[in-house]
């Protein structure tokens, strides 16, 4: 018999520990910029026309009345700002921290069915800036845990919708396209189109979908397939964020293609290029006057804790890069300080320990390597620092 629930996890006392920090370190970040804590029930009154309705756990209160745990935090912030503030002070930003629950895992998003996010929400004001500011906040919570190297991908499937409904197929048809789209799959796309004798400047608008991706130079080209208002003013809006944001590090994906039923305007996600999954994402929806950024703690404790760095101590000169089995097993144990103090280090003091970002200038501040007589090298990143005694 199972002790805990397929898709659930024990946290042991070090992963804790870092987890915290990430928690904390997020949280200020968001505290910083000005975004109020707020925190809504874990259980709420199941609603058949939730997003995330058909993946939630679901339960039978004492009266009857079917709950849901919280699997999402847009929609309960969304109903906290109605109860409590339906009249403002607007613009309002509010921050959150917590857990979520979902029945079904997202292969996308690699989660578990029980995981933590840190978001933010900033509602009541419709203007380029404030779409910028949440995509800025994303790179600033990464820049705090330890990333110096992210990519933002912004997108709006309010182009790709507006695109597709040139075709004038029914919603199973558009429905077809928009996953081949999403999949990039140009082949199968091509013979979609055929298929229901789509041709002409339509056809090629389609397939150009798949392609629309780079620096911001990507807008320009896409606007020779703006066939309608709508693609227009998706543009627009993705251009006027872009004059808000640096160009490094920014790259537009114009043919994203999720959820169209769902997402009103802008979406991005934050990269880094060691990790193929996203670490923080967001939206700007009902008509761009609410904005939302969360980052996945469970997603960038997983990507961090599961990188390799070494911190060799070296004794007169000589290493035999002997490794405790104990530590390296355990991919969060380095995460803990004291397991670099002296006593830890058995002789002849050479070890091969897992590191994460971030943790290394503190697991060095608190190791005691004084009288030691030992250079530690850390390698992180391929760059090599020293700290000699």
């Amino acid at each position: 018999m199972r002790l805990i629930p397929d898709g659930t996890r024990f946290t042991l006392p070090p992963e804790w520990e870092w987890r915290e920090t990430l928690r904390s370190k997020l949280e200020g970040v968001l505290s910083a910029w000005g975004y109020e804590a707020v925190q809504t029930p874990s259980l709420e009154v199941y609603d058949p026309n939730h997003p995330q309705a058909d993946k939630s756990f679901k339960l039978v209160d004492r009266d009857g009345t079917v709950l849901a745990l919280r699997g999402e935090y847009t929609t309960a912030i969304s109903s906290l700002v109605r109860a409590n503030f339906p009249e403002g002070p607007f613009p309002l930003r509010l921050r959150y921290a917590g857990q979520l629950w979902t029945r079904a895992r997202d292969a996308e998003l690699g989660r578990q069915r029980e995981f933590t996010q840190v978001g933010a929400e900033l509602l009541g004001v419709s203007t380029p800036l404030a779409d910028s500011e949440v995509v800025t906040l994303a790179l600033e919570c990464l820049e705090a845990v330890g990333f110096s190297s992210v990519a933002v991908e912004l997108g709006h499937p309010g182009f790709v919708r507006a695109v597709l409904s040139e075709t004038k197929l029914e919603a199973e048809g558009i429905e077809k396209l928009r996953t081949l789209v999403h999949r990039k799959n140009a082949p199968e796309l091509s013979a979609e189109l055929s298929k229901h004798g789509i041709g002409g400047i339509t056809r090629d608008s389609v397939m150009a979908l798949i392609d629309l991706y780079g620096s911001q130079d990507v807008l320009f080209e896409a606007k020779q397939y703006a066939l309608n208002d709508a693609a227009k003013l998706a543009l627009e809006e993705l251009q006027a964020v872009a004059e808000q944001l640096p160009r490094k590090g920014i790259l537009f994906d114009v043919g994203i293609a999720r959820r169209l039923d769902y997402y009103s305007g802008m979406i991005f996600q934050a990269y880094t290029p060691d990790f193929g999954q996203p670490l923080v994402g967001g939206d700007v929806g009902n008509h761009r006057v609410k904005h939302q950024v969360a980052v996945l703690v469970d997603q960038l404790e997983d990507f961090l804790a599961g990188r390799q760095y070494r911190l060799d101590v070296f004794l007169g000169g000589t290493f035999t890069g002997q490794t405790r089995p104990e530590l390296a097993d355990h991919r969060r144990a380095a995460c803990h300080p004291h397991l670099l103090h002296p006593g830890n280090i058995d002789q002849p003091r050479e070890e091969l320990l897992t590191l994460v970002d971030g943790a290394v200038d503190h697991a060095l501040g608190q190791a005691n390597l004084d009288g030691l007589g030992h250079r530690a090298r850390v390698a992180l990143h391929g760059i090599n620092r020293e700290v000699a005694k």
